[in-house]
């Protein structure tokens, strides 16, 4: 993990809010370069699984491909109160990465 876990916003419930920063992970490999062209999947959840936010659009999850420096970022927003757990992964690298954001 980069950068982006443990984000708050004011949640106003009638509209999305962007968090401040993008969520943000790294894949590298077993020297610790920076590995590019990785399809890394962002996934959704939260509790209640009624709460509102997502990575854009409405979409729960995303796949986004890892740039020259092995960065994959995505946006999320928030509209409802709650806690929201975004959930990383990539095929081949076994660490899974969770970013936990608040709407308050």
């Amino acid at each position: 993990m980069l950068r982006g876990d443990g984000q708050a916003i004011v949640a106003n419930g009638s509209s999305y809010i962007t968090l401040s920063q993008a969520l943000s992970v790294r894949v590298t490999d077993a020297g610790g370069l920076p590995v590019r062209n990785v399809a890394v999947k962002f996934v959704v959840s939260s509790n209640p699984s009624s709460l509102r936010g997502d990575l854009g659009g409405g979409a729960k999850s995303l796949n986004v491909i890892t740039n020259d420096s092995g960065v994959a970022e995505a946006t999320f927003r928030i509209r409802d109160k709650g806690v929201y757990t975004i959930t990383v992964t990539a095929p081949g690298v076994s660490d899974t990465v969770i970013f936990t954001e608040t709407g308050n």
